[in-house]
């Protein structure tokens, strides 16, 4: 396959990208996961009856963003009579041509006197960031807080988006173990090359995670551990290995995480340049100029959007000025045009408005009429700054 690369300019249409094309950047940047500082992180939690909420938060999947703004609700589906299960609350992406989306989704687990989790979807196409675990009792008609795993920080699960500046120094492996016979108390790890003295463990039976020491003990000599509880079959049992990365793995890390620490600050000065709310602001007249009790003249910035709203009265010649926008809300050079409306109930016109540069609202001309003093003329439009 020939060298790929990208951005570039095109010229004459040389240089065509798509959706993988974007996406594939942030493939050595950033993991699968949850953003952990964005609104409450996409937990979940008890609603009514059989509904839960999701609340709002962000992830990456695959290199694919998703963001909830708000709490979104799902259903977990009808309780089985008599067997208890286990169901998956999951984002999932689905790169399918008729699907092409993240949604909200519930995996079904199987009925059984022994439930075990069931497994997130992972395909060529499909694959879920399982939220939390949801223990459905047999005839249940409501889900509560007993009944919720989080799964957010179990990284075989879920886990939450991280940065290269944060992993060149680990590199995690897993794997799963399923308990086939009565009373299992040991299971393998699982994973090449284990080092109990150097290498992280963590350990999950049906998504809970297990104290180590207390609930379970390393085997070094068999790379295995050994359970202070014993298992049924079908247990699941789940292994998350950190192992530390070898130096000429690492070669010219401190540019590497430089580099990527300049992204990530860049990337966070544009969310909070996008996400700036100013809230409104109450403007002043110029002289003469009389602001709407009901609706005073009022300005606002989100982002790089400027919203200017409001009535007033007083203007009785054109190229009057009505108020001043001040500096960071200023239109960019060349000012900014739009069409108002003035008069009263019986004989509304069309106005010509302007926003100059240096911020003065002017009212040019409503045709061959003046308005009177007390005809109110409307001053909301919205404009892009620099």
């Amino acid at each position: 396959m020939a060298l790929e690369s990208g951005f570039f300019n095109s010229v004459g249409g040389d240089r065509l990208y798509n959706a993988d094309d974007m996406s594939r950047y942030f493939e050595h940047i950033l993991s699968n996961g949850i953003f952990k500082r964005i609104n409450r992180c996409l937990q979940v939690s008890p609603a009514d009856g059989m509904e839960l909420n999701v609340a709002a938060g962000a992830g990456l999947i695959n290199c694919r963003w998703f963001r909830a703004a708000t709490a979104e609700k799902v259903t977990i589906p009808t309780a089985h009579a008599v067997l208890p299960r286990f169901d998956l609350v999951v984002a999932r992406l689905d790169m399918s041509d008729s699907v092409r989306s993240i949604t909200l989704q519930v995996v079904t687990g199987a009925p059984s006197e022994n439930p075990v989790a069931p497994n997130p979807v992972r395909t060529a196409t499909v694959h879920d960031l399982a939220l939390a675990s949801v223990y459905v009792e047999a005839g249940a008609s409501y889900i509560d807080d007993a009944n919720l795993t989080d799964l957010r920080d179990n990284s075989y699960y879920c886990g939450y988006v991280q940065s290269l500046v944060d992993t060149p120094i680990l590199k995690t492996y897993h794997s799963r173990y399923t308990a086939s016979a009565v009373d299992t108390t040991v299971a393998p790890i699982g994973v090449v090359g284990f080092n109990a003295g150097a290498d992280l463990l963590n350990v999950y039976v049906n998504g809970f995670r297990l104290a180590p020491g207390a609930e379970y003990a390393i085997n070094e000599t068999t790379a295995s551990i050994t359970l202070a509880e014993p298992v049924d079959p079908g247990t699941v049992i789940d292994f998350e290995v950190h192992k530390p990365v070898m130096a000429e793995e690492i070669d010219q890390v401190d540019t590497l995480l430089t580099d990527m620490a300049q992204t990530i600050t860049d990337l966070s000065a544009r969310v909070t340049e996008l996400e700036t709310d100013t809230g409104w602001m109450q403007l002043t007249g110029a002289d003469g100029i009389r602001f709407s009790a009901m609706w005073v003249p009022k300005l606002r910035r989100v982002g790089k959007t400027v919203h200017l709203r409001g009535l007033c009265t007083g203007v009785t010649a054109n190229q009057t000025q009505i108020c001043t926008i001040p500096e960071g809300f200023r239109p960019p050079a060349g000012g900014h045009a739009y069409v108002g409306y003035c008069g009263n109930a019986d004989d509304v016109r069309a106005a010509r408005m302007f926003v100059e540069e240096t911020g003065e609202v002017i009212f040019r001309s409503a045709g061959a009429v003046i308005p009177a003093d007390s005809d109110p003329i409307l001053i909301t439009t919205s404009w892009l700054i620099d």
